[in-house]
């Protein structure tokens, strides 16, 4: 019995180790971090949008980044968002110079090492009202 109860502390320093070693999303070594700049790509309703992005994933997971598409006319705005697992969510405004101002919103999967990500994009324009389309991040 002295023995079992020696073990089982040991058992439980080990256990809790191992977990503690596991990096989480903004941690360095997380294989879902969004870090740096991408080639970002938009179609929305059919028309394509391109441009770059920089994100950055912070402790805990957040997400923050700003992104400028210049093809085929400026659009520039931010973005603030959340990493659970390798799932990317994300919102915020935009700004078209000489146009409309709106918001986009996405959700995504990252793939491993944070090379690239893709998914569904749902935009609200002040002029042309909702739409949908899809977006990816790429290196």
């Amino acid at each position: 019995m002295l023995h079992a109860r020696r073990a089982f502390p040991i058992a439980m320093a080990v256990l809790f180790g191992a977990c503690a070693g596991n990096p989480q999303p903004g941690d360095p070594g997380y294989a879902y971090n969004l870090s740096g700049t991408y080639d970002a790509t938009y179609v929305v309703d059919g028309e394509s949008f391109s441009g770059t992005i920089d994100l950055n994933t912070t402790p805990g997971g957040g997400v923050t980044g700003t992104f400028l598409l210049a093809d085929p006319e400026m659009i520039e705005g931010s973005v603030s968002g959340s990493i659970v697992g390798n799932e990317f969510t994300y919102s915020g405004p935009y700004k078209m110079f000489g146009g409309c101002d709106g918001t986009v919103s996405g959700s995504g999967v990252i793939t491993e090492g944070g090379t690239s990500v893709s998914g569904e994009v749902q935009v609200d324009d002040e002029c042309s009202g909702p739409m949908s389309g899809t977006y990816s991040f790429g290196r």
